[in-house]
């Protein structure tokens, strides 16, 4: 059995992504669906309205310098370099303060305000 592993730094915004397509698509299948009560009707070409173009989906901007992802061995240096300056006690409360004693179990989404309040111990 094979098997497949996805790693994905930028959750949020993938979700809106996806949340943005799913609703293009939801419209475009709104318009072509529409039917006719009757089977006598016949629609007029001339009287037609042109098919509706679904929203464009806004411009994915790049990350500036401040949005770069923060990864596990970012936040991991700063606190060993932290620990080696002797502060066990204000790393244990910090990462109680992210509701767990271990690093790897923090919400990588979490990891720039952990780096940042890391780097001020």
């Amino acid at each position: 059995m094979n098997k497949l592993e996805i790693t994905i730094d930028k959750a949020d915004e993938l979700i809106a992504a996806m949340t943005r397509l799913a609703e293009a698509l939801e419209n475009k299948v709104n318009v072509g669906m529409t039917a006719v009560d009757e089977p006598s009707e016949v629609a007029d070409p001339s009287k037609e309205e042109p098919p509706s173009v679904p929203e464009q989906p806004e411009e994915i901007k790049e990350p500036t310098k401040e949005e770069k992802s923060v990864t596990l061995e970012q936040v991991r240096a700063v606190l060993t370099a932290k620990k080696d300056e002797g502060k066990n006690k204000a790393i244990k409360e910090l990462l109680q303060k992210y509701g767990t004693t271990k690093l790897t179990a923090i919400d990588p989404a979490k990891y720039t305000d952990l780096l940042k309040e890391a780097e001020a111990l």
